[in-house]
């Protein structure tokens, strides 16, 4: 069978464009449109919004990008566990539109771009631009409990936050089949950002008996610049024996992060009536550059067995400058807290891998030899005296690698993988200074740090049957740490200065983790009635050390989820889930510290047809928040519900009134538990409001109901 477009339905275009006000102030706006034909596709989208919407959704980015939305994966890193990568710091939330709203405080959004592909038999070819901004405006209430060896203290924390962040992205990509057995790939991605805020807090402090002892009061603002380039090319020939191929690839990253920091801070000490003033102003230049190479080639040796070799190389070079000037003095450095170095990470691996291939059976097994050298020097300014003699370290590791993938009968898949990964410590890991921007806590650097080694493994096994709509599935993942880095803590209680926490990053020995889980989606009557359950269970034991004792902290975490899907009739769907959530924590230093963490949900839905072109939609969530140790207890339920009304012959246009949080109680609420503390912490954000918005599709809307239908 050969099924082929016509001409005529080749080229076109469409578009949507929605534009809404509400109450509280409340407005957003999106738009998209495109337009294509056999060889080209042009599209452009845009929003702007109040509502904590930071982005565009899935459906309409994949509009946007046409056949390159998910298909820049390709990195040039060949050889299990993917080669190198290269991280960056330049704090403007990823290239794509999507950012991630963590639910806390108020957001003002804008964002927009174009793209354009080019399609023909030899030729493809994308360029996207993308602009995107959110300014946050947040307030946050937390309470922290903190745990030493044979007392503990508490505080709590009063934060005022506004932020802004915008960035522009440019992406390319060109892909040139040269014949049939040549191609070659070219990828560029450019990006400039900003950022900018200030940070007002107040940290009260007490004693394990609930007294206060001291009031830090902190007033920071930071401002950043930030620009990378990215660029790969790779080839890759298809030799006449069937299955024998060779691939090269050569990469190029370039990363400056330019940055400041004004703080200032006053410390009262409650008992004594006396006061500690803090200013300083640090500057932040980072430069990051990155050659790597990679090289594959794959040897058929029968109908089911191949061998494939692979080289990787790369050398990463890292320069950072940051003077800490005092502000009452002229902005003179302070030598204590001011650094410069440059570092060096040159990264070798060869390896090879067996794979067997046959009847849905593909199991792979490798090895290869990694080596690692840091190189490197610290001092307070370039051309002044090292701080600590120079860093020179080398590693050399043999990492194996084995995958299973197997294709059962009726639907079935099973896969497993086991791989030992060694990972060389970040860069702020090392430095020999401390960076502070809050005087009760600071991090510390450890220039003798080695690298974090691991053994991973994971299992899963998937069913999905077609006829009936029955999906499962079962996973686990399982790492065992060799040598694990952690921020081992040093808590000293300063007469000028009240609780000082300083964090190291140290080796230690041990640690693991274990998570395990099923999902699933089972018809109970065909198209009418489903249920999927999905529980997870994770444990973790992870050591550290406080004040030069062993901590062991372990976590249990127990999450149970079912939910029903109901659809009666075309014209009716509706949707009933609960939720437990459990997370036991224990410490080895203060036992009678343990937590036991709580949450429970539940989640009501219906969309409802009323007329031809009328549709009424509403959800109910329900969420209960218990930590016993504390008294903690919170409990939030959120009502949201629309009605909607199609016009026009071709259903163009839509109208919607819409009420989110109609009990007016939506608030973001965080438990978490680590090493030796916890904290509880309440951020208001976008609460009840209600809000009209018309829209206009060039295709028109559809004349029924859709599952993931919410505007």
């Amino acid at each position: 069978m050969n099924l082929e477009l016509k001409d005529e339905f080749k080229k076109g275009s469409f578009g949507k464009l929605t534009a809404a006000i509400g109450t509280e102030d409340t407005w957003a706006g999106r738009g998209s449109f495109n337009r294509f034909n056999q060889k080209e596709q042009l599209s452009f989208i845009g929003f702007a919004n109040n509502i904590n919407q930071t982005g565009v959704n899935w459906e309409d980015y994949g509009e946007f990008k046409g056949q390159n939305s998910f298909g820049d994966s390709d990195n040039g890193d060949f050889g299990f566990g993917g080669g190198r990568r290269i991280y960056y710091f330049d704090g403007g939330g990823g290239d794509s539109p999507f950012n991630n709203f963590d639910g806390r405080g108020f957001t003002t959004n804008y964002g927009g771009g174009a793209n354009y592909n080019y399609f023909q038999k030899k030729v493809k070819f994308n360029a996207s631009y993308f602009y995107k901004e959110t300014s946050l405006d947040l307030d946050q209430y937390t309470s922290r409990q903190t745990f030493l060896p044979d007392t503990s203290f508490f505080n709590t924390d009063t934060l005022g936050k506004n932020e802004f962040r915008g960035s522009h992205s440019l992406s390319s990509r060109l892909t040139y089949d040269i014949d049939s057995s040549d191609l070659l790939v070219f990828k560029l991605e450019s990006r400039l950002s900003n950022a900018n805020g200030q940070t007002l807090q107040n940290q009260l402090f007490s004693n394990e008996f609930g007294s206060p002892t001291s009031e830090l009061g902190i007033n920071n603002s930071n401002a950043l610049d930030a620009w990378r380039i990215s660029g790969t090319g790779i080839y890759r020939h298809r030799f006449d024996k069937k299955g024998r191929s060779f691939a090269i690839s050569g990469g190029y990253n370039d990363s400056t992060n330019d940055g400041s920091e004004n703080l200032s801070s006053e410390n009262k000490f409650l008992q004594s009536g006396s006061k500690a003033q803090i200013r300083q102003f640090n500057s932040n230049f980072a430069h990051t550059r990155q050659f790597k190479s990679s090289a594959l080639f794959t040897e058929p040796l029968s109908k089911k067995w191949y061998l494939e070799a692979f080289l990787n190389a790369s050398q990463t070079d890292n320069e950072v400058n940051r003077p800490t000037g005092d502000p009452e003095n002229n902005n003179n450095r302070i030598d204590s807290l001011s650094i410069y170095y440059d570092q060096q990470v040159q990264y070798g691996r060869a390896g090879s891998s067996i794979r067997y291939s046959h009847e849905g059976l593909n199991a792979t097994v490798g090895l290869a030899a990694q080596h690692l050298q840091l190189s490197g020097a610290y001092s307070v300014a370039k051309g002044l005296p090292l701080l600590s003699p120079p860093l020179k370290q080398q590693y050399f590791n043999l990492t194996p690698n084995v995958e299973l993938e197997y294709q059962l009968p009726k639907d079935m898949w099973l896969s497993t993988n086991y791989s030992y990964a060694i990972s060389e410590p970040q860069f702020n890991d090392l430095q020999p200074v401390p960076i502070v921007t809050n005087p009760a806590f600071r991090t510390l650097g450890n220039p003798d740090l080695q690298p974090q080694r691991s053994h991973s493994l994971g299992a899963n096994f998937n069913y999905w049957n077609a006829n009936n709509m029955a999906s499962y599935g079962l996973g686990a993942d399982f790492d065992l740490y060799d040598s694990q880095i952690v921020y081992n803590q040093t808590i000293e209680f300063i007469d000028t200065l009240g609780a000082r926490t300083t964090s190291r990053p140290e080796n230690v020995s041990g640690g693991r983790n274990f998570s395990t889980y099923i999902w699933s989606n089972i018809p109970i009557i065909k198209t009418k009635l489903s249920v999927n359950f999905n529980p997870s269970i994770s444990f973790n034991q992870s050591p550290s050390f406080i004040n030069g004792v062993e901590n062991e902290t372990s976590s249990q975490n127990y999450n149970f989820r079912i939910g029903f899907n109901i659809t009666p009739s075309p014209r009716l769907i509706a949707g009933l889930s609960g939720n437990m959530r459990f997370n036991n924590i224990a410490y080895s230093i203060q036992s009678e510290q343990n937590q036991k963490i709580r949450g429970y949900g539940t989640d009501a839905s219906i969309k409802w047809q009323v007329f031809s072109k009328v549709f009424f939609e509403s959800n109910f969530n329900y969420n209960i928040y218990r930590n016993e140790r504390f008294a903690f207890e919170q409990n939030i339920g959120i009502w949201n519900a629309s009605v909607r009304q199609l016009f026009g012959k071709s259903n163009k246009i839509e109208v919607r009134l819409a009420a989110f949080d109609l009990l007016n109680q939506r608030l973001n609420v965080q438990q978490n538990a680590s090493q030796n503390y916890v904290i509880n912490s309440i951020a208001p954000t976008l609460a009840r409001y209600f809000m009209l918005s018309v829209s206009y599709n060039v295709r028109g809307y559809e004349n029924k109901l859709k599952k993931n239908d919410w505007w």
